[in-house]
């Protein structure tokens, strides 16, 4: 986790009527009034819908729209990734973007925060998959066009699933949808589109909803049935434990993570911990801190993934320190160290393509033999040269529009990127994928929604670290590495969050656009469950999650709490191995 930064769009303010000439592809937009009537809005009003301000600070502004290859979600760069904020004539907003042909043979596609129900969710609008490579001779009406990719996106996934049935509720809601875009007719009015377009976004949030909840669990535990003998198929189930001055490590969290991981059954359960090694001075690592927690984790029958460095800190340091302090850890909890003490998986790079990781503050940048990617990669062969069966991660931060295409996730893991292979201090070049067995990415929803596009997002990410590994002949799995949204209000304190995580913004509201801690933790509690389940619902999904404040929030002293329950709620619906499968199984015990 980092202090997150501004997000800024490549977007141009155009003042003024954008006529459809020069294959210019025009966006309008409709919300509904409270009596369910399409309404326009406002270009000062229409901003205030798909920009957002920090809770934080007022004057944090965030833009959200952003071009991409509607094939690969990679962020299109320079003039060709431009949309323009313009008005209709009539004052009402409007975007404006050039249609073009990409490399993919594709058009652009428009990605933009939208709320679909569920508080905000990134709503792309790509043309039937197709994205613009030609304008349309009228405005398009994003709510309606959106809704109709969606749908054509949702349909098309579960039905490449062999001989799955869907849950009725995923099949009502896709029925609620498709009645409301059947409403729009074939002579449809800009208003009537609005309407039932924005309606059918609702409905399709709720069908997609239902068929991450039902299929992520349900795969995860078809996995672990079709494994080899004596390969370990089990998904990942975990929490993120970072101390603050306010809460430090504490004897029964340990058992308490394990409850929350355990299905039903005689068996090991899903769960593990991941455990940030702060950075105090360097390359240097006091132990002392972290000892008891591991043998204690590890005791009660967690695995334990250790953060090398958090992305925080990475421009702090220079490759040669960077390594040493891996070295140094490796020396202490790697192959030959005390098995209490051994950690079970390494992350070796965190939020790698955050701004703030090669550029300090994300404005002074590193050397380029000081970059995140050599690091990575150096840390990575360091942990496969003492530990070769020990999993290696690499996690991505989540977010679109970032500070420039080049730091969007996609754009970062792109085979023509640059990030992907290395030189060692002999000279030697490297794949960085080489020694990577696990690819996660860290979500923020209240910087950067998901939502809707929670399943499009990781299916992509899978396929792409898929491409990338099947050249190396080797099988590399993808999920949440890290997951977090704003946070509850201290009423002992006159600051308005808990001193844990004053730094967070709270930009683009999931669920309720309400503050109080009631609603916030329930809003927290469905990005769990839902998340977890959809980064369990790709190809090679490994789940994961690892809530970042999971010792302050999901697992407080002598406190249960709804979080804590949404993460006992994914692995109850996993359900235990195949071996202990029973027909009179139980739900399991509120966390």
């Amino acid at each position: 986790m980092t202090i997150l930064t501004t997000a800024v769009a490549t977007v141009a303010l155009t003042t003024g009527e954008v006529q459809a000439a020069d294959n210019q592809v025009l966006v309008d937009f409709y919300t509904l009034d409270k009596s369910g009537a399409p309404v326009r809005l406002s270009v000062g009003d229409g901003l205030k819908v798909i920009h957002h301000s920090s809770e934080k600070d007022p004057k944090d502004v965030r833009s959200s729209e952003v071009l991409l290859d509607p094939e690969t979600l990679e962020a299109i760069p320079g003039k060709a990734g431009e949309v323009r904020v313009t008005d209709d004539g009539a004052g009402h907003l409007r975007l404006a973007f050039t249609a073009r042909k990409l490399r993919s043979g594709k058009g652009p596609a428009l990605a933009l925060a939208w709320p679909t129900g569920k508080g905000y969710s990134y709503v792309v609008m790509d043309n039937g998959g197709q994205g613009y490579a030609k304008a349309p001779d009228k405005p398009v009406v994003f709510n309606y066009q959106a809704a109709k990719d969606v749908e054509v996106h949702l349909r098309a996934r579960v039905a490449a699933v062999p001989s799955y049935q869907p849950p009725a509720a995923y099949t009502n809601a896709l029925a609620q949808a498709t009645s409301e875009l059947g409403k729009v007719g074939n002579a449809p009015s800009p208003p009537t589109q609005g309407r039932h377009g924005e309606r059918a976004l609702s409905a399709l949030h709720t069908a997609y909803d239902a068929f991450i909840a039902d299929y992520g669990p349900r795969v995860a535990q078809q996995r672990m049935a079709s494994a080899p003998p004596k390969q370990d198929a089990r998904p990942w189930l975990g929490a993120t434990i970072v101390e603050s001055s306010s809460a430090s490590f504490y004897d029964n969290v340990w058992r308490r993570m394990v409850a929350a991981t355990t299905p039903l059954g005689k068996q090991a359960g899903y769960g593990w911990v991941r455990i940030v090694f702060e950075l105090e001075n360097g390359s240097t690592v006091d132990f002392s801190n972290y000892d008891t927690a591991i043998r204690n984790a590890h005791k009660a029958g967690l695995r334990v993934m250790g953060e090398i460095a958090d992305s925080s800190a990475a421009a702090e340091l220079t490759t040669p320190q960077y390594v040493t302090r891996t070295r140094n850890l490796l020396k202490h909890y790697g192959r030959s160290a005390d098995p209490e003490l051994r950690i079970d998986a390494w992350e070796v790079g965190n939020e790698v393509n955050g701004c703030w990781v090669d550029n300090k503050n994300c404005g002074e940048p590193v050397r380029p033999r000081d970059r995140i990617h050599v690091k990575a990669g150096a840390a990575a062969r360091a942990v496969k040269q003492d530990s070769p069966t020990t999993p290696v991660v690499l996690t991505l931060f989540w977010e679109f529009g970032a500070e420039g295409p080049a730091y969007s996730p996609f754009n970062w893991i792109a085979p023509g990127s640059g990030n992907l292979q290395w030189t060692d201090r002999d000279g030697v070049k490297r794949d960085l994928m080489a020694d990577v067995d696990v690819v996660l990415l860290s979500v923020f929803t209240d910087n950067a929604p998901l939502g809707i596009s929670i399943d499009r997002v990781m299916s992509t990410l899978d396929r792409r670290v898929s491409e990338l590994s099947t050249k190396l002949k080797k099988q590399v799995r993808v999920g949440i590495g890290e997951l977090g949204y704003w946070c509850g209000r201290d009423g002992r304190r006159k600051a308005s969050v808990y001193e844990w995580c004053e730094d967070m913004n709270r930009v683009w509201p999931l669920g309720s656009t309400r503050m109080d801690n009631a609603s916030l933790e329930a809003d927290r509690s469905y990005m769990v469950d839902q998340y977890t389940r959809a980064a369990l619902a790709t190809d090679h999904g490994i789940g994961g999650g690892f809530y970042w404040y999971a010792l302050q929030e999901m697992f407080p002293r002598e406190t249960k709490t709804s979080l804590c329950a949404a993460l006992k709620a994914v692995t109850d619906a996993v359900g235990p191995k195949p071996v202990d499968q029973s027909d009179t199984a139980v739900p399991g015990k509120p966390c």
